[in-house]
C-alpha cells in the first residue's frame, strides 16, 4: 500500500515538473543576427517599442540615451506598477532583457503568440500574463502541434505555429517590425558597444606604438652595458 502511494506521489511530482517547464526548452529557435551599428534599424525599433510596449514596460537604464529619448521613451514617463498589480506579476523593465533572456528567445517570444480557445497565449511562455501587443498587425496564428508532439519531436519554431488569419500588414512587413524591435532591445542592453568598438583600432595603435618605444628604450639601455 505504501509502495503504491509513493509511486502515485512520484508520478504527480513528475507531471507537475513537466507542466511547469513549459515548451521553450523543446523548440529549436533560429539563430538571430543583430547589427546594432544599423542606426536606422535601431531607431525604427525604438519607435515601435514606444508605440506598442512603452504603455506597460519601462526602460529605466536609458535615462540619457538619445535614441530612446528621440523616440519618446523617457524613463520619467514610464508606467509605475505596484507589486500586487497584474495579479502579482507587474510588467518588468526591459532594459536588459536581451541579456537576461537572449536574442533567440526574444525572437521566439515576440513571434510566438497564437490564438486558441478565444484568447492569446505564447508558445515560449505558456499562460503568460502579457497580452498580445500587436494582434491587429500580426493577425491570428494557430498552434499546429500539440504540446505532447512538441516535447516528443523537438521541432523548429516555424513547425509549431503558423499564420491562420492575416493582420493589417503583410507577414513580411510584420517580420521587419519585429526585427527592428529586436535591434532596439539588443542596443538598449548595451548602448555603448559601438562606441567601444570604435575605440578598438585606436587602442591597438597606441599599444603598438608604446611597445615600439619600449623596445627601442630597452635596446638603447642595454647597449650602454656592452
Amino acid at each position: 500500500m505504501q509502495t503504491t502511494t509513493r509511486i502515485k506521489l512520484a508520478l504527480l511530482c513528475l507531471a507537475s515538473i513537466v507542466a511547469a517547464d513549459g515548451l521553450e526548452a523543446y523548440i529549436r529557435l533560429p539563430k538571430v543576427s543583430i547589427d546594432t551599428s544599423n542606426a536606422e534599424k535601431v531607431s525604427e525599433g525604438a519607435a515601435f517599442f514606444k508605440e506598442r510596449c512603452f504603455t506597460c514596460h519601462s526602460m529605466k537604464y536609458l535615462r540619457f540615451d538619445d535614441v530612446s529619448l528621440n523616440a519618446g521613451i523617457n524613463p520619467k514617463d514610464a508606467p509605475q506598477w505596484s507589486k500586487d498589480s497584474w495579479k502579482g506579476h507587474p510588467p518588468p523593465d526591459l532594459s536588459l532583457v536581451a541579456i537576461t533572456k537572449g536574442v533567440d528567445w526574444l525572437y521566439g517570444y515576440l513571434k510566438g503568440y497564437y490564438f486558441e480557445n478565444g484568447s492569446y497565449d505564447n508558445i515560449m511562455w505558456q499562460n503568460t500574463a502579457m497580452p498580445n501587443p500587436y494582434p491587429d498587425l500580426q493577425g491570428k496564428q494557430k498552434l499546429i502541434m500539440t504540446p505532447e508532439q512538441i516535447r516528443a519531436f523537438h521541432p523548429r519554431f516555424y513547425q509549431v505555429v503558423k499564420l491562420d488569419t492575416s493582420g493589417s500588414i503583410s507577414a513580411h512587413a510584420f517580420n521587419d517590425k519585429i526585427d527592428a524591435l529586436l535591434h532596439y532591445l539588443v542596443y538598449a542592453s548595451d548602448p555603448s558597444v559601438e562606441e567601444r568598438h570604435s575605440f578598438g583600432p585606436m587602442v591597438l595603435i597606441f599599444m603598438m606604438t608604446l611597445s615600439l618605444f619600449a623596445f627601442l628604450l630597452y635596446r638603447d639601455f642595454y647597449r650602454d652595458f656592452d
